[in-house]
């Protein structure tokens, strides 16, 4: 009952009292005391990649609206290759049974050749409605439907599998797309957790006749920790992400800007962000025949780190480092780049994350184990603003 009150995020401190109830050997009256705390909050974050550049965002919150205990929020995030904007209202309590009901709008500008991805840019509008059901204490069901428009616009030298795309189907799509996800979690902390198992399944399906591509996509997420010590300053963590997806009916693959990338800090680290993969089919004019990377439709992604305590400083608790080991790629099974050990991509290393008042810091030094001609590797990586 302490962890449930303390998940609220209403309260500062909550103790526990259990004194004998008076007369009775075998009985004791269970007294919580708790100190509120403020629900909402303003905050401004800058944070860099070397993917992206400099991100800056700026965030409203408030977890307890008007006292009502549903939660509204408001976010405005830019970097170099996406602006993003998003209005959120969630009333966690919709039934006496724990159903969530939430609504979002939301608005997204990527730029993939800013990023050093593939030439062109998409702009989506879209908005949500997801109601959530409670399983048990750690584990919930999500139902939604999310209708959304996307733009694509083609950049200088946008690939031969793009203008194809763009040639059958145009250059601008509504969807309407009903969601689905199970969570389950049983971690001990939110941030820099050292025991428990996170886990989540997650599925989008594009509605036929209302959507003017059909398609779907499933992702499945996994992050196991278990200590190696009864301090938990030695933790062995597995990281899992899975994801496939493919068109339906009269949409032949996944479209192009729905594909999966891999490579990078927070993917398979000792690699260039979202490098891996098969290259796209560049445009005759191109003067980089080499092609851009184009992701896919099957996602593999495995993480393995020994956490050990930073030695040197003696208050641990905002710092973390651990030996990692990487390993995945990302296939498009609709141009013949199946799933296959031999394209498997591995890299070993050194990670380090710290809190710091301005964010998350985090670096990584990574050796590709596992590569072949043409793979961009990058042994150096960090990122302020999100650990991994």
């Amino acid at each position: 009952s302490k962890t449930r009150l303390d998940r609220l995020g209403y309260f500062k401190t909550v103790s526990v009292n259990t004194p004998l109830v008076p007369g009775h050997d075998d009985l004791i009256d269970v007294n919580y005391a708790v100190e509120e705390q403020p629900t909402g909050s303003l905050s401004a974050s800058l944070g860099f990649s070397q993917s992206d550049g400099l991100l800056l965002g700026v965030n409203v919150s408030e977890k307890n609206f008007f006292g009502t205990g549903r939660s509204v929020g408001l976010g405005l995030n830019r970097s170099a290759s996406v602006k993003s904007a998003n209005l959120s209202y969630t009333n966690p309590f919709f039934t006496v049974d724990g159903v969530s009901r939430g609504f979002r709008v939301f608005y997204k500008e990527t730029d993939y050749e800013e990023a050093d991805i593939s030439s062109y840019s998409t702009d989506k509008l879209g908005g949500a409605m997801t109601f959530g059901y409670p399983i048990d204490r750690i584990t919930r069901l999500s139902f939604g439907l999310q209708a959304e428009n996307t733009k694509i616009k083609l950049g200088s030298y946008p690939a031969q599998e793009i203008t194809d795309f763009i040639d059958v189907h145009g250059d601008a799509f509504e969807q309407v797309l009903l969601t689905g996800s199970w969570t389950r979690s049983s971690l001990n902390k939110g941030l820099f957790p050292t025991k428990g198992w996170s886990q989540s399944l997650g599925i989008d399906i594009a509605l036929p006749e209302i959507s003017d591509l059909e398609f779907y996509k499933i992702q499945y997420e996994s992050d196991y920790y278990l200590p190696l010590s009864d301090n938990h300053e030695w933790v062995f963590r597995q990281r899992v992400n899975l994801g496939y997806g493919n068109g339906y009916s009269t949409t032949g693959s996944l479209p192009f800007f729905e594909h999966y990338f891999a490579g990078g800090f927070g993917s398979i680290r000792g690699f260039d962000s979202s490098s891996l993969g098969l290259l796209s089919t560049p445009a005759s004019d191109d003067p980089n025949q080499d092609g851009d990377p184009f992701g896919g439709n099957v996602l593999t992604e495995f993480n393995f780190e020994l956490i050990f305590p930073f030695v040197i400083l003696e208050d641990r608790s905002s710092v973390r480092t651990s030996l990692f080991l990487d390993a995945g790629n990302v296939f498009d099974t609709n141009r013949g780049y199946n799933p296959s050990l031999d394209e498997v991509r591995a890299a070993a290393g050194l990670s380090l994350s710290w809190i710091t008042p301005v964010g998350p810091l985090s670096f990584s030094v990574g050796k590709a184990l596992r590569k072949k001609d043409g793979d961009n590797t990058q042994v150096f990586q960090f990122m302020l603003g999100q650990t991994f």
